[in-house]
């Protein structure tokens, strides 16, 4: 199954689904998630008991058809992760790539002039995809010198902005990301700056995607 622990079960009447918890946008509340595989639905229930095939018998405080599974929806009931991560698990496919950064390229280019985060440089690559970039200090002669970070995940390269090549870098994925794996290749000042670099790039591509799809923009 696709990134988060979901649990398949037997949905009486509704034959297989995925389901799983996640936090509610209310402080303390939780809802469990159900994806039916028969009809690609999604129904959003009150979590009111800890066995999970108990709660799905209830009534569901949602219930969204195939052709109405949308950002919005969704994230009337979850936070933005939450919401990531029943669109991965419901199209197999990571969020970054059903909405790559570069299609939102206005909205992020003014959010990134209006965040006057000094030292970095907007950066287009892969040509679908918008990272910002900056030399590090560097532990070693072999160690990286430059970083490119993006929404998908943190890429590292052993020359510095200047000379480094797109595609020529180590690339972290998202899901593995951590201050504490960073750290492994660089200070720790600049581990902890690249994933809040990471974090702001993921919510500015989900909002960006978000307000367009409540705009009814294609």
């Amino acid at each position: 199954m696709f990134g988060h622990d979901w649990k398949q079960i037997t949905y009486p009447g509704r034959g297989m689904a995925y389901a799983t918890v996640f936090p509610a946008p209310s402080s303390g509340l939780f809802r469990a998630v159900a994806i039916f595989l028969r009809d690609m639905s999604i129904a959003l229930f009150e979590l009111t008991d800890s066995n999970l095939n108990r709660i799905l018998l209830a009534e569901p405080l949602d219930y969204i058809p195939a052709q109405d599974v949308c950002l919005d929806r969704l994230y009337q009931h979850l936070h933005m992760d939450g919401v990531v991560a029943v669109l991965e698990q419901y199209h197999a496919e990571r969020f970054c790539d059903q909405h790559p950064s570069s299609a939102y390229y206005d909205e992020i280019e003014q959010k990134w002039q209006q965040s006057l985060i000094e030292g970095w440089e907007l950066h287009r690559y892969a040509g679908w995809r918008l990272g910002l970039r900056r030399d590090i200090v560097y532990l070693s002669e072999s160690s990286a010198r430059s970083v490119l970070v993006s929404e998908a995940g943190v890429t590292l390269f052993v020359a510095h902005v200047a000379e480094a090549t797109d595609g020529k870098g180590l690339f972290i994925v998202s899901e593995n990301l951590s201050e504490d794996l960073l750290a492994g290749f660089m200070v720790w000042e600049d581990a902890i700056n690249c994933m809040k670099i990471h974090r702001m790039l993921r919510r500015w591509v989900f909002m960006a995607a978000l307000r367009r799809e409540q705009s009814g923009e294609d």
